[in-house]
């Protein structure tokens, strides 16, 4: 039994109790709607009503209030890779296969352009921290592709709420960088620096999942009644993070078929495996109607 997150439900001991002893408790409120009727379209809305209901033997009654799970607040994406066969080289030329695609998940959206000084060759200023002896002059952090890649990820819930922490820098704001002879034995320059094009809170950093209310349901006549939805774009980011061209992914945890309709949006082959009859139909309908995006890797 799992939650819309894929974590295990909370177990209501006090019910389980008197489930088991054959025992009928008292109805004393309201059902309440599940997130499944109340669903906005989110992904993961999941649930059925709650009837709240009283105790009805002494044994329940002690335990009223356990339970066997807290809220999953947070929900992990475990990223690991076999050994490499040697080098990361030797395993790109050897295998196909090395290390992540920055550039294709790099966040949307115009990154700063923060002129900063000369890094010289054995220069004067030796107590340069970073890119010393690279030679490379100004406005080293602007890059019209986008920003690099976080390791963590945002729904559009948690964006906003970060956002209204952070504030939102508007268009032509200025930041304003520590002293020079703060700033690791003057690296940096002192004063403020421009930031022309760029604009919004902190969630401007990082990835972000859009979740669209057609998602769950495409491509089927009925509900989809899988518990634990995957928002398809979210998979494409995966997808695209770990998978050289035309290479495979496997997904041996199939469900609704999320991945598969990621896989087939990038372009990669697509191999799901799933234990559940039901599903396995869902997720070929969903799959099997999913458009190719028009892009191609050459």
């Amino acid at each position: 039994m799992t939650g819309n997150s894929g974590f295990p439900k909370s177990l209501d001991i006090s019910k389980a109790i008197d489930k088991a002893a054959g025992a009928e408790r008292e109805v004393v409120g309201a059902t309440r709607l599940g997130a499944q009727q109340q669903s906005t379209g989110k992904y993961g809305a999941w649930g059925d009503g709650i009837t709240p209901t009283a105790p009805a033997t002494d044994a329940a009654k002690r335990w009223a209030g356990w339970g066997t799970a807290l809220k999953p607040a947070y929900e992990s994406i475990i990223l690991a890779m076999k050994p490499c066969d040697g080098t990361f080289a030797h395993n790109a030329l050897t295998h196909g296969v090395a290390g992540l695609n920055v550039d294709g998940c790099r966040i949307d959206g115009i990154p700063p352009s923060v002129p900063q000084p000369e890094f010289r060759p054995n220069g004067e200023d030796s107590g340069h921290a970073f890119g010393a002896g690279v030679g490379r002059i100004a406005a080293i952090s602007n890059n019209a592709k986008g920003r690099w890649p976080a390791n963590v990820i945002l729904d559009e819930d948690a964006g906003a709420m970060l956002d209204e922490q952070s504030g939102e820098v508007k268009l032509g704001g200025r930041h304003v960088t520590r002293n020079r002879s703060e700033s690791y034995g003057g690296a940096w320059p002192a004063g403020a620096a421009d930031y022309p094009n760029d604009t919004g809170g902190a969630s401007r950093f990082f990835y972000s999942a859009k979740a669209t209310k057609d998602d769950r349901n495409s491509g089927l006549s009925e509900s989809n009644t899988h518990p634990t939805v995957k928002p398809t774009e979210l998979m494409r980011y995966l997808c695209r993070l770990v998978t050289p061209p035309n290479g495979v992914i496997l997904d041996p945890f199939c469900g609704s078929g999320s991945t598969g309709k990621a896989a087939r949006r990038e372009r990669f082959r697509f191999i799901g495996i799933e234990l559940e009859a039901e599903y396995v139909e869902i997720a070929r309908l969903r799959i099997g109607r999913t458009k190719p995006r028009r892009q191609t890797f050459f």
